[in-house]
């Protein structure tokens, strides 16, 4: 499509013959799945009306009285079938989509740690488009660091859990570009860890990439010497958050076939994640049993993954967000490296459905991805 300079307007988007939104196919449509016909005179019949009365509600819907289309829903016995009518005829009288309501302000003028508690909720209940979105919001509206720090964060995560790894970067950028200009090296390096997990959920991205990254990350680490860390309401980088996440991504480019598979380094990591659960938090423990179940896949030692699958769980980290989505996920690798394809296709298969559930759809990606490889290796 050109603009009117004669230009070739890519964003246009794509330009449909027919609106299938518009009153009249939204009926026909109805009337197709429900009666077996899109015709105006099979419609007619079924209405109980002359033709030429059916030619007149789609020649002119916004003149249609409320009446005529009460009666010509009632002949529709699905719900949605009627609400897409309705909603056509509203759009029709008055040219807004009843569905489709714009977001407006989100918070109110005065940003308060009540208002990061709220965002916190929304991304528990899964409403993370509006969580990303008040995060921003929020984080414009206030002038206090911390606030913004942590409202930082949140549309971070929320982003990345959308499988938007653009949006999340860009507020990356930010929060590195506040910590260059803090002097907060701890925060610079947290923002360099997160960009560093987003791209490793780039199939494309090759294991250089994220190396380069950690190598600005120890340069970092020195700078500030063996101090850890201050307490802090927001994410810091630190020495242990880069060993996690070095071993994580080693382990992914391994599964992805993108690098061999090391032995050795498998099973140092291992032994070093067996010794540090013991003294670990309740999220460390998870993350670390997690990721031994996933070296164990790669060892064929199909047993002992789920057994540090179930330890995952036992560490009391079930009220996490997406707990169940990462782990059905890992599941799902375990039975099909046993060779058990068909099996691990329809368990997948419901791990997909419970991520579109909670709009988890970065894993959602994952999963899909897992069953499109069984799936073509049944050909």
């Amino acid at each position: 499509m050109r603009q009117d300079g004669g230009e070739l307007n890519y964003l246009a988007g794509t330009q449909l013959e027919i609106n299938p939104d518009s009153f009249s196919e939204v009926v026909k449509e109805a009337f197709l799945l429900e009666h077996g016909t899109r015709q105006n005179q099979d419609i007619a019949k079924v209405l109980g009306v002359d033709k030429s009365r059916v030619t007149q509600l789609f020649s002119a819907p916004q003149k249609l009285k409320p009446e005529s289309i009460e009666h010509l829903i009632s002949h529709l016995k699905k719900k949605e079938h009627r609400k897409r009518i309705v909603r056509a005829w509203v759009k029709e009288c008055f040219g807004e989509d009843i569905s489709d309501l714009k977001i407006g302000p989100l918070t109110g003028e005065q940003i308060t740690d009540k208002t990061v508690k709220r965002i916190d909720r929304m991304v528990r209940q899964s409403r993370l488009r509006l969580a990303a979105f008040m995060a921003e919001e929020a984080y414009r509206k206030t002038d206090d660091r911390v606030l913004q720090e942590k409202l930082l964060d949140r549309a971070q995560f929320a982003y990345q859990r959308l499988d938007e790894p653009g949006h999340a970067m860009t507020v990356v950028r930010t929060i590195a570009f506040r910590a260059r200009r803090d002097g907060d090296t701890y925060r610079l390096i947290a923002a360099h860890l997160l960009r560093a997990r987003i791209l490793s959920g780039i199939f494309s991205v090759r294991p250089e990439e994220i190396e380069a990254i950690f190598s600005d990350v120890r340069d970092l680490l020195e700078q500030v010497g063996a101090k850890p860390p201050p307490r802090s309401p927001y994410l810091l980088g630190s020495q242990r958050m880069l060993l996690g996440l070095e071993r994580g991504t080693k382990v992914l480019f391994m599964e992805r076939g993108t690098g061999p598979i090391d032995t050795d380094y498998l099973r140092t990591t291992l032994h070093s994640l067996a010794q540090e659960t013991s003294s670990s938090s309740q999220r460390q423990r998870f993350s670390s049993y997690q990721l031994a179940a996933r070296i164990h896949i790669l060892l064929g030692e199909y047993f002992q993954a789920e057994e540090a699958l179930e330890k995952s769980f036992e560490s009391g980290e079930l009220k996490n967000l997406n707990t169940y989505e990462m782990s059905g996920l890992v599941h799902g690798m375990i039975l099909a490296a046993k060779g058990s394809t068909d099996e691990a296709i329809k368990y997948l298969r419901g791990v997909s459905a419970t991520c579109r559930k909670s709009a988890d759809h970065y894993h959602l990606r994952l999963v899909e991805a897992q069953v499109a490889r069984l799936e073509n290796s049944l050909f």
